[in-house]
């Protein structure tokens, strides 16, 4: 490449491969040798470095592209390969010149590999959030399901208190019949 290759600039480089017998790129020496060559130079060397500091400024990775919860991040799967959906989000600047900013979930190989992997599978994140919560909801103030919650919660410690509580699956268990928290 132009950018990487002195020549250009009228000086010859010596020195660059400190270890032929490993592989390519593995025992490149960072600082190699600069001497005025007998050429003349193609690019002035002022242009050249800065052209450089411009593509290094550029080759770092940005902090984070965006900031924010995404609920389900981990949770969710790709319907298709397996692979966790990950968060995503796209930017539309509307005619009045207000940004609107779309939250979605992306299948995570579509996202790191591309198209050849799988497809985007994209969800709104607002929609499958809304809903998740609102099941949630649901499951959680059923009064059956707090009966239980608190009907465990109070065998748990029951059996945390006791001499000699049964430990199974890496859970507490007091043995109870009337406990609805049994091991699995």
């Amino acid at each position: 490449m132009i950018l990487d290759n002195p020549i250009y600039i009228g000086q010859i480089r010596y020195d660059v491969h400190q270890d032929w017998s490993r592989r390519l790129g593995k025992g490149t020496n960072k600082e190699p040798i600069l001497i005025p060559g007998h050429h003349e130079a193609i690019i002035d060397e002022q242009l050249w470095a800065k052209v450089r500091s411009l593509r290094d400024a550029k080759k770092s990775r940005p902090s984070r592209i965006f900031a924010g919860e995404y609920l389900l991040t981990g949770l969710m799967r790709c319907p298709q390969c397996g692979a966790t959906m990950v968060a995503s989000r796209t930017k539309n600047r509307l005619k009045g010149g207000q940004v609107n900013v779309r939250r979605y979930y992306v299948c995570g190989a579509f996202r790191s590999k591309g198209a050849s992997v799988c497809k985007s599978n994209g969800v709104n994140a607002d929609k499958v959030e809304t809903h998740v919560l609102n099941k949630l909801r649901e499951v959680v103030l059923k009064p059956k399901v707090l009966k239980d919650t608190s009907e465990h919660q109070a065998c748990r410690a029951s059996a945390t208190r006791s001499p000699s509580p049964t430990r199974r699956s890496g859970r507490l268990w007091c043995g109870s019949i009337t406990c609805s928290a049994r091991p699995t």
